[in-house]
C-alpha cells in the first residue's frame, strides 16, 4: 500500500534537479529540464500516430500525460492549452517521474495521493522559494508573471471554492503575519492548495 512521500521530500527532489541544472533566475526552462535528463516532449497533434497506435486515444481527454516506452520517458501534452498551462502540466508530468510514481501500482485509494505530490512537485518546481525570496515579490499576479504560470488558477478558486475553510484559514494568517519569510512561505501554499483544486475538482 502506497502512503506517499512527506512535503519535505518531495522538496529534497525538486532542490535536487535545482542545483543539478544550476537554475538560478525565473521562469524555470521545464523543456531544459527535459532535454537535460532525456525525457521526450511531444505535443498531441506530434505524437497522435504513437497514441493511436497503442490505442490509448482515451488519454486525449487529459491535460498531459506521461508514457514509459522501452525505459524512456514521453510527456504528452495539449498544445491547445494556454503556453502557461502547458508549462504546468509538464511541470506535473515531470513529478510523476522524478517521484518514481510509474514503480507503483495505482488503485483508486492512492490515485489521489501520486497527483497531489504531482501537483505540489510543479509548484515546488515553478515557484523555487529561494529563487523567488531575491524578487521581493508579494503579489499573486506577480508571481504569475516571473514564474510564468496560469494566474487564473488564482482568480477560479476565489470564485468557485471561496468558502474552502483551508482556503480562508490559508488567506487570514497571510494578512496577518509579519515576517516576510512566512509570507513567502504562505503565499507559495496558497497558491499550491488553489492549484490542486483546480485540476481535481474543475
Amino acid at each position: 500500500m502506497y502512503n506517499g512521500k512527506k512535503y519535505e521530500e518531495i522538496l529534497e527532489v525538486v532542490n535536487k534537479i535545482l542545483i543539478k541544472e544550476n537554475i538560478k533566475e525565473l521562469p524555470i526552462k521545464v523543456s531544459n529540464i527535459c532535454k537535460n535528463n532525456n525525457i521526450l516532449l511531444c505535443s498531441y497533434k506530434q505524437g497522435y500516430s504513437i497514441i493511436k497506435k497503442l490505442e490509448i486515444e482515451d488519454k486525449l481527454y487529459n491535460k498531459g500525460f506521461t508514457l514509459l516506452k522501452n525505459d524512456e520517458y514521453i510527456i504528452f501534452y495539449d498544445e491547445k492549452q494556454d503556453s502557461q498551462l502547458i508549462r504546468f502540466v509538464i511541470a506535473h508530468e515531470l513529478g510523476h517521474i522524478f517521484l518514481n510514481h510509474f514503480k507503483i501500482k495505482l488503485s483508486n485509494n492512492n490515485i489521489h495521493i501520486v497527483e497531489e505530490e504531482a501537483n505540489i512537485f510543479a509548484v515546488s518546481l515553478l515557484i523555487p522559494i529561494y529563487i523567488l525570496d531575491k524578487t521581493y515579490i508579494k503579489e499573486f499576479k506577480d508571481i504569475s508573471k516571473i514564474c510564468d504560470i496560469p494566474l487564473n488558477f488564482l482568480q477560479f478558486i476565489k470564485l468557485k471554492h471561496n468558502k474552502n475553510k483551508i482556503y480562508n484559514n490559508l488567506k487570514k494568517y497571510i494578512n496577518n503575519i509579519r515576517n516576510l519569510s512566512q509570507c513567502y512561505l504562505f503565499l507559495f501554499l496558497e497558491f499550491f492548495y488553489q492549484l490542486n483544486y483546480y485540476f481535481l475538482y474543475q
